[in-house]
């Protein structure tokens, strides 16, 4: 895997927007003073609309982030965020800051069945599960989709880093899709018409029903689809492992030959330094991470669902207004 040190990134830095973010975070501390928690608060019925109140609070901010969208969606895949205080305040208000910025991208989710928590702490937790997940584990994380077991995948995520460890350690790589399609199509042109059909995907335990190995969830599903991709290797090696689940020679050859040409594609490698964020698009790149030591590495993950016409038209708008997205030139 040859990996980009340093590429063209699509960025906001809060340092632009002092005001704005000042504003976010006291709201986000008058919302968790009357609700307690960040989930709560995100959950109130009626007038609570965090589109608008982002708008409301942050203008100038927004139309950045905004921008930075459109530049997403237009091919770069990625934008980072830097300077967003979320190290600053830990905890509920930190998770409401993510929450509030990730709504530019679209509506997170929640990530979990039985807590049901939309900022996931990625950091490692001692666990019994038999099949852990990524974000549970300090051991390296291969090229994947986030929720590729979900029969609708969210399209973006968002990871903000609240504590990091030393460089290389923790250190997120991206790879584009697309590309990846493309080192396919010379290495192994007859794998694509496979990779077309279902694959079995296990659902990791704690986002099961029960968060436990008692519950066995499998869904199928293409890793290709169209203008998609979903893949991670060892959820489906899980389902193959269970009663029932087989797949075909050709079908298991196609998988081989995809993660070659994961290997061979030039990758990004981006280290989230402490107040930094990446957002990704997760229809479009496959991520990955290398293995790390500190257990205190803490970052939130935000899944967002993609949004409708009428608002990303809205969002149009805003973003032809003051405030953008910085492109910073680099060597590849």
């Amino acid at each position: 895997m040859e990996a980009l040190q340093s590429q063209i990134n699509v960025v906001v830095d809060f340092d632009d927007y002092p005001q704005d973010r000042a504003n976010l975070i006291r709201h986000c501390e008058d919302l968790i003073h009357t609700h307690a928690t960040a989930d709560r608060a995100w959950e109130q019925p009626g007038t609570f609309a965090p589109q608008r109140q982002l708008q409301a609070v942050a203008p100038d901010l927004w139309r950045a982030t905004v921008h930075g969208k459109r530049l997403v969606d237009g091919g770069s895949g990625f934008l980072v965020l830097r300077s967003t205080h979320v190290e600053r305040y830990g905890g509920e208000v930190a998770q409401l800051i993510c929450l509030f910025v990730s709504t530019v991208f679209g509506s997170p989710t929640k990530t979990d069945k039985r807590l049901r928590r939309f900022a996931w702490p990625v950091r490692y937790e001692k666990t019994h599960l038999n099949s852990p997940t990524f974000s549970q584990t300090m051991a390296e994380a291969g090229f994947h989709t986030d929720s590729q077991y979900l029969e609708e995948p969210e399209r973006y995520f968002g990871l903000f880093c609240v504590t990091s460890d030393v460089r290389g350690q923790g250190t997120n790589f991206l790879v584009s899709a697309s590309q990846v399609v493309l080192r396919l199509l010379e290495l192994h042109p007859t794998a694509l018409d496979h990779l077309r059909s279902p694959f079995p995907f296990r659902v990791p335990s704690v986002f099961t029903t029960s968060a436990s190995d008692n519950d066995i969830e499998v869904v199928w599903a293409p890793i290709l689809g169209e203008g998609t991709i979903r893949f991670r290797s060892d959820t489906i090696t899980s389902a193959l492992e269970l009663p029932g689940v087989t797949l075909a020679e050709a079908k298991l050859a196609a998988i081989a030959a995809f993660e070659r040409s994961i290997s061979e594609t030039p990758t990004l490698e981006y280290h989230l330094e402490p107040g930094e964020a990446i957002v990704v698009d997760n229809h479009a790149m496959l991520h990955a991470r290398s293995p790390f030591t500190d257990s205190n590495r803490l970052l939130y993950r935000v899944r967002m669902k993609g949004q409708d016409r009428s608002t990303n038209a809205g969002q149009q708008g805003l973003a032809d207004s003051s405030g953008s997205a910085r492109t910073i030139g680099g060597t590849t």
